[in-house]
This record gives C-alpha cells, sequence and structure tokens, in this order.
C-alpha cells in the first residue's frame, strides 16, 4: 500500500480507479491488501492466488476475478476454489475461470 500511495502523491491518479493483480504468491498477496484496504482498491485479479477465508467478507463487494488452473502443481486450486465460494455464500462480486 505504500507503493500505491506514494504513486498516488506523485501522478494523477484516480484514487476510485486502482486495480491490483497478482500471480501465485502475490495472488495471495493482493488478497491480503484486498482485506487491509478494501476501500482503496477498485478491483482485484488475482491468477493461481489464494486467502485467509476468515477476512472474506472485508471485501466481498468489491470486483474480483479469480483465475486457476485445475493441476497447478505449486499453489493447489482448492485456494481458489474455496475464496470463490466464500465469497458467492456472501452474495458478493466474484468470477472465477479454472
Amino acid at each position: 500500500m505504500l507503493l500505491i500511495n506514494k504513486i498516488k502523491d506523485e501522478y494523477p491518479i484516480d484514487p476510485n480507479r486502482i486495480y491490483i493483480t497478482g500471480l501465485s504468491m502475490d495472488g495471495l498477496g493482493t488478497l491480503t491488501l484486498l482485506s487491509e484496504f478494501p476501500e482503496k482498491i477498485a478491483a482485484d485479479v488475482v491468477v493461481c492466488g489464494g486467502g485467509d477465508l476468515n477476512k472474506v467478507s472485508k471485501y466481498k463487494d468489491i470486483p474480483l476475478w479469480l483465475f486457476h488452473a485445475e493441476d497447478d502443481p505449486v499453489v493447489p486450486v482448492d485456494f481458489s476454489r474455496n475464496i470463490f465460494k466464500k465469497i458467492k455464500s456472501f452474495g458478493g462480486d466474484v468470477k472465477y475461470t479454472e
């Protein structure tokens, strides 16, 4: 968030249009960032990531698109499947492509 704030302070960036994305460990990181600062993020795209299911309610209304290969040898596909199911259970704004 420090980097996003620094860039936002130095350039004419619309604070309502901050989009984040991450792959693998960065996918885990973007969901952590989203859970800590949901009011600052407009949307998130996560590729082969996952996150803390207990924090999903914090960002359930932020548009989120999850991508994951079912045969991912590094990050278990259930990480994305479980996030998707949890957000859906709250009626959240989420898409999932596997």
